[in-house]
């Protein structure tokens, strides 16, 4: 009769087996931690819809998209998505003045997006301030006159101060783009007042009063 001895387990046995276990979870962890990692730069084809771009990672976008921002054809799309909510950045390709942002929750059943906001950039924010920028007071009284109208064409805000007087029962009206924005007016005895108008550039501004005269107008821009 032939018998088979097997040897008792040593203890380097149980230690390279315990390696071995080790290992296999290691790598297990390693594929977990490969499979959640974002994958390279993606093309996307022209007309693709950003919507059902849910699934981080870089794209680039085609020469047209839906539901996109504007300005961004061909250019730039990250996405981060955790659990069913969202964030998605899109660029143009070749300006840095145009960065769009927006969010959704609820994807994977009813996404609900909100609009894309432009992110505000080294590029764009000059452009920006200047629109509220004071570079200077310019009296103006001698070039303007009542019941005329006038188009700020500075390019920015500007900011008109008006003052003068007007006889009982009249007044200052002002207008801003052909609609009212203010009145000051006398039922007693002539009086004197100002009107102080912000108005927004390409718009046109005129104040208007039968029975007044001008002291003063300043425009700030």
């Amino acid at each position: 009769m032939s018998y088979i001895i097997i040897p008792d387990r040593t203890t380097e046995d149980v230690n390279a087996s315990a390696d071995i276990n080790q290992l296999m979870a290691n790598d297990a962890a390693l594929k977990t931690l490969a499979d959640s990692k974002v994958s390279p730069s993606i093309v996307l084809d022209a007309g693709t819809d950003i919507n059902t771009i849910v699934t981080s990672g870089f794209y680039r976008l085609g020469s047209s998209v839906t539901n996109g921002p504007g300005n961004v054809n061909s250019g730039q799309l990250i996405v981060s998505k955790g659990g069913d909510t969202i964030l998605q950045l899109a660029s143009a390709h070749d300006d840095n003045k145009y960065i769009y942002v927006r969010q959704a929750s609820g994807i994977g059943t009813t996404p609900v997006w909100t609009a894309w906001t432009q992110i505000m950039t080294s590029s764009n924010v000059t452009t920006h301030a200047n629109l509220l920028k004071a570079v200077s007071y310019n009296y103006v009284t001698a070039s303007r006159a009542l019941n005329t109208t006038y188009t700020n064409n500075t390019g920015m805000v500007m900011i008109a101060i008006i003052s003068g007087s007007y006889q009982e029962g009249c007044g200052f009206q002002s207008y801003i783009n052909g609609v009212e924005s203010h009145y000051i007016g006398s039922g007693y005895g002539a009086q004197g007042g100002s009107i102080v108008l912000i108005i927004p550039a390409g718009y046109t501004y005129r104040i208007t009063c039968a029975s007044g005269s001008l002291y003063k107008w300043i425009e700030i821009y």
